[in-house]
């Protein structure tokens, strides 16, 4: 894993925030996650592989989003250190 600086990770922290508030992006993204979640709750439980692979991709989006969240938490984390000084 790469080591950021300060500035660097409130640049990240800034970026994600940014695409996370972006309203394109929120429509786009619950779109994706519905149409996951609808793919699953109508995918045959005898489809075993089919339903693996939906599972599969909601973990990885629930996944990527944590990250972004993470992000942020830099940001929060950094404003609360240079608060404090």
């Amino acid at each position: 894993m790469q080591t950021y600086t300060e500035a660097q990770k409130i640049q990240r922290s800034a970026q994600a925030k940014e695409l996370l508030n972006n309203p394109a992006w929120k429509e786009t993204w619950a779109e994706i996650m519905d149409d996951l979640v609808k793919e699953l709750v109508e995918s045959p439980l005898t489809d075993d592989e089919g339903r693996r692979s939906t599972r599969y991709e909601l973990h990885v989006a629930q996944r990527f989003i944590a990250k972004m969240k993470e992000r942020l938490g830099d940001e929060n984390i950094m404003q609360a250190a240079s608060t404090a000084q």
